[in-house]
């Protein structure tokens, strides 16, 4: 054993020796765990567990916005006063400058340029935008219902899935699993960024009509906040993206300035709800979660399924295809939570009506990228 452990502080002072004469010493020391050349007679199991810490790690750093999603709401469920409304930060106060912030990030995001070459195919976005705004919200609409008879989930999720179908597609999603399936990313990153700004005005209105339930706020009003706190900074963001070279520079810096203010706003919803359902939400446990999960899964495969299939006729090219029913499934976790706490911030039921986006958002990612591989093989991309 005394001479296992001289053996080892002498391989360790070979690999700080060479980190010193140029080398990276976290790599060296790194081979200790990927067996390299020093790393003894067990370099398999190292090699082994070197390659499942790298790949844990890719794993976090690409989806660590959904993986903070539990955390974050363990934090306010233990401390909700903090970031509730009236709470110890004030956040309501600086609420409308994240919201803002969020699209910002989102302009400076969006390169402009890319978009040109597609803007001729105006048949392929009528299709998506249609599918968007109206077939996406009618599945959501008839099938609502069906949560409280079969589920037996509580009416404010029946609502707030209604108000998850009237929502625009996602930027960031559609673009990820459209590039997995080899689809065409101008199409979707031009109907996403429409999609988005046709929803300031869209979005409240299919709201009102298709929820039966009134806004905090007249639909006026709501349209105008969100044309302030939504389409202004995402206008100027693309604006300055297009004029100002430098800022393309920085995508790394506008891809996390988004997901953190997207979390504070998250932090602020939650805190109010356990704040309001401090002795629980009656008839709504662990169970129901599950079940709200499946439909998720169910929704947004069938209507990637719907829309692939409906695009059959039209004679579009496979990757436009590929783009258009990709956009037509999935919604916007950044832009819906401002639209419903500008709409209903002052309802006490806020935390459940934003529940089936948030359970949709992971869903939406999982299932497409599982959808988008399958599409590659199938359309040959």
């Amino acid at each position: 054993n005394s001479f296992c452990t001289l053996l080892a502080y002498r391989n360790c002072g070979r690999m700080l020796r060479r980190g010193v004469a140029g080398a990276n010493p976290a790599r060296s020391l790194g081979s200790l765990f990927r067996g390299g050349a020093d790393g003894g007679q067990s370099q398999r199991t190292r090699g082994a567990f070197g390659s499942a810490f790298d790949n844990a790690a890719a794993f976090a750093k690409k989806h660590w916005f959904t993986l903070s999603l539990p955390c974050m709401v363990y934090a306010t469920q233990q401390s909700p006063d903090t970031m509730r409304k009236g709470g110890t930060l004030g956040y309501e106060r600086y609420k409308d400058a994240f919201v803002a912030g969020i699209f910002l990030a989102s302009g400076l995001s969006i390169p402009l340029t890319s978009m040109r070459a597609t803007l001729r195919m105006w048949n392929v976005h009528l299709f998506t935008q249609g599918m968007c705004f109206g077939a996406a919200p009618a599945f959501f609409y008839f099938t609502a219902p069906r949560l409280q008879s079969d589920l037996g989930l509580p009416p404010a999720i029946s609502t707030g899935w209604i108000l998850l179908g009237t929502l625009p597609t996602s930027i960031g999603v559609s673009i990820a699993v459209t590039r997995v399936a080899g689809g065409s990313i101008a199409t979707t990153l031009l109907n996403s960024a429409a999609g988005n700004l046709m929803g300031v005005f869209l979005t409240p209105m299919l709201c009102e009509y298709a929820s039966g339930t009134s806004s905090s706020v007249p639909v006026s009003d709501a349209i105008v906040k969100l044309l302030l706190l939504v389409a202004m900074p995402s206008l100027v963001g693309m604006a300055v993206r297009h004029k100002v070279a430098v800022a393309a520079r920085y995508d790394r810096v506008w891809s996390l300035m988004q997901p953190l203010c997207l979390l504070t706003v998250l932090a602020h919803v939650f805190s109010n709800a356990f704040h309001e359902y401090r002795d629980g939400i009656p008839g709504f446990d662990a169970t129901s979660i599950l079940k709200l999960f499946a439909a998720c899964i169910a929704a947004n495969a069938l209507l990637t399924t719907i829309a692939l299939l409906a695009s059959a006729p039209m004679g579009f090219p496979a990757a436009e295809r590929v783009a258009a029913s990709f956009c037509a499934a999935q919604k916007t976790t950044a832009m819906g939570l401002p639209m419903m706490t500008t709409m209903y911030g002052n309802d006490p039921q806020l935390g459940l009506l934003t529940l089936p986006l948030l359970c949709y958002h992971p869903v939406q990612a999982a299932v497409g990228g599982v959808y988008a591989a399958w599409l590659r093989t199938l359309l040959r991309l």
